[in-house]
């Protein structure tokens, strides 16, 4: 992970400070209305002519501001006429009043998008059993990266206000040089000391004071290298393993929880198919049975329309065989009449032809 340097969001952070100042100084700032008095950041050398410079880094102006401020023509305001000044002035108290309103309206809104955020992964938290883990090492790796931003935006700041107090030494050391020598060439050494008459005792601590800016300038390379191993480490680390990437910018924090927000809409996705397609399943298993039952129900209804009109059939063949039977017996029973009458005839007759024969 490349080593980045937070210039923007630490000028970001000095421009309400800048915006506080009293008016002398911001349109100083703005369009050098105004000599402001001498600005100093962190501690004030003791340089006479320091004070006289003052730059846009240690105001903290935003360069988005000043830019803001070429367009609109308020940078630069002519000489001539106070009344135009004057008006030129409150043009650009109305541009700073408008800009910190347009400020305060971003931190709200600001604020109302964390808020949401927070809520948001909350309400993640509470489905997902091992996100307290990880929260609680996202928020202890983005405080110890926020830390070493703070230190790194300190340790700048301080590298500047020496760089510009050595600049002014220097400056200071040219003048003397090309003013006036009296008649007679001065050695360097006694221009850089400031001792009419130095002692064998004033060159130690001379000598010690112009190296305090060296080793304080080693701390701060120091401090950039456990800068760099800081990222590298988390750089390793499962914050980057998970691809979340860890920003302390707001860019970043959205760009993580779309990240997230992505991989728990597709793991989503993965298992509401696969239990879309064991529901179908479990679905064709309960039907198969189903069908099988209502089979054997239809079966059993035939089967016992079956049965019934068996029995319909054995009721008719039975009335048909007593339907035939009874001729039957009607022309064994006409026959037998019939020999009963013809052996009566017989009788008769022979009765007869007896009694004939006795008479």
């Amino acid at each position: 992970m490349p080593f980045q340097r937070r210039r923007v969001s630490f000028r970001g952070t000095r421009a309400s400070s800048s915006l506080e100042s009293p008016p002398a100084s911001r349109t100083n700032a703005a369009g050098g209305l105004v000599r402001a008095p001498g600005v100093y950041v962190g501690t004030a050398p003791s340089i006479g002519g320091l004070g006289a410079r003052v730059t846009r880094r240690a105001l903290g102006i935003s360069s988005v501001f000043l830019q803001g401020l070429r367009s609109s023509g308020l940078a630069t305001v002519p000489a001539s006429g106070l009344e135009r000044s004057h008006t030129s002035v409150e043009d650009l108290g109305g541009c700073l009043v408008e800009y910190m309103a347009k400020i305060h309206a971003l931190e709200q809104v600001s604020q109302e998008l964390e808020t949401q955020l927070r809520a948001h992964l909350e309400s993640r938290a509470q489905r997902s059993g091992g996100w307290g883990a990880l929260q609680a090492s996202w928020a202890s790796s983005c405080q110890q990266v926020g830390e070493a931003v703070l230190e790194n935006a300190r340790l700048m700041l301080q590298t500047e206000t020496i760089q510009a107090g050595a600049d002014d030494f220097k400056e200071r050391a040219g003048q003397q040089e090309t003013g006036p020598l009296s008649g007679e060439d001065h050695d360097p050494i006694s221009i850089l000391i400031p001792e009419d008459k130095p002692t064998r005792f004033s060159f130690p601590s001379n000598f010690v004071s112009l190296l305090s800016p060296l080793e304080f300038t080693r701390g701060v390379c120091h401090h950039f290298q456990d800068v760099k191993v800081l990222y590298t480490q988390l750089a390793g680390s499962e914050l980057e393993q998970i691809d979340a990437p860890i920003g302390p910018g707001l860019d970043g924090i959205l760009e993580a929880i779309r990240t997230q927000w992505e991989r728990d809409v597709e793991k989503n996705r993965v298992e509401a198919g696969a239990l879309l397609q064991a529901k179908q399943q479990a679905e064709v298993a309960c039907v198969a049975p189903t069908q099988e039952a209502k089979m054997a129900a239809a079966l059993r209804v035939e089967l016992h329309n079956t049965s019934c009109q068996v029995q319909s059939l054995q009721a008719e063949t039975e009335s048909l065989r007593a339907l035939v039977s009874e001729p039957r017996r009607a022309v064994v029973l006409l026959v037998l009449i019939l020999t009963l009458n013809s052996q009566l005839v017989i009788q008769v007759i022979i009765c007869n032809g007896l009694a004939s024969h006795r008479i």
